[in-house]
């Protein structure tokens, strides 16, 4: 499977980090140092405007494609709005890059689904602010209020980069990456359509080790970095259903925790991604 993004043909969601850090300063009274708007269009293409400018090129654009971990199925099909809290979030990669590569953690993610596009709100600290969880419930009037104030400061920034988006293509099954689970992309194209219900992996075991479809459904998801209650969402299922799933494809291929799991998805081959 393999994914590409394309470039905006400006630099403008780059160019203008320093401004949006200044908007941020009244944020910054309250111990908040990071500060994204991501609005994602139904087509896929987004948007990205935030305060550091080297974490969103390296986000975008880096060889470890971290957007795609990023996606618009987080959105709330039947809620028009959703807050999270992400500290929860351990294996998420997109939040461990955030934790790793540039101290910011401690996040507050406010979703509001619009009909043509959803906007999603982050709001974040360094490692060591642990008590901000408790300023972010106290203060989550203020956090709403600084979206208007940034919609209105900010709304010829949003225009101009509306014109000249992020545009990520679909993403594409390839049969060599599929190769060493004994599995071609034409099967698992099948099974995301519920046409068979076991996929065969390759094992030196006595007994052979299959994935059923909805297992390597979720495996998908996991790969892209989704929660349990996400995945529940997109799959109309409940969180304790995935999970339980998760644990049986975890015991199948030998993992503890999804962080390993999704490194050994990876390593097997089912779901990598080739660079463009």
């Amino acid at each position: 499977m393999e994914s590409k993004i394309i470039r905006p043909k400006s630099n403008i969601m780059l160019d203008s980090a320093s401004e949006i850090d200044v908007v941020c300063s009244e944020l910054k009274r309250l111990g908040i140092t990071f500060f994204s708007h991501t609005r994602i269009f139904n087509n896929g293409s987004r948007i990205d405007i935030n305060n550091n400018a080297l974490m969103i090129e390296e986000f975008y654009y880096g060889k470890d494609k971290i957007y795609e971990f990023y996606t618009p199925e987080i959105n709330p099909k039947e809620r028009q709005e959703d807050i999270l809290l992400v500290d929860s979030l351990e294996d998420n990669p997109s939040f461990q890059f955030l934790r790793n590569g540039y101290n910011i953690d401690h996040m507050l993610v406010k979703i509001e689904k619009q009909e043509a596009f959803c906007d999603v709100w982050n709001f974040g600290t360094k490692k060591e602010n642990k008590d901000i969880t408790r300023l972010y419930l106290n203060h989550l009037d203020v956090l709403i209020l600084f979206t208007y104030y940034y919609r209105e400061k900010c709304a010829n920034l949003i225009r101009e980069s509306e014109k000249d988006p992020i545009i990520i293509n679909d993403i594409k099954f390839n049969d060599n990456d599929l190769d060493k689970f004994n599995i071609t992309a034409e099967q698992v194209k099948d099974c995301l359509l519920s046409k068979t219900r076991r996929y065969y992996l390759n094992s030196c075991q006595t007994e052979p080790v299959y994935l059923t479809k909805a297992e390597i459904e979720i495996c998908l998801w996991i790969y892209r970095g989704k929660t349990s209650e996400e995945i529940a969402i997109v799959l109309g299922g409940t969180k304790r259903t995935i999970e339980k799933h998760i644990e049986n494809i975890k015991r199948k291929i030998f993992c503890e925790n999804k962080g390993q799991l999704i490194l050994k998805l990876k390593s097997l081959g089912i779901f990598s991604h080739n660079n463009p």
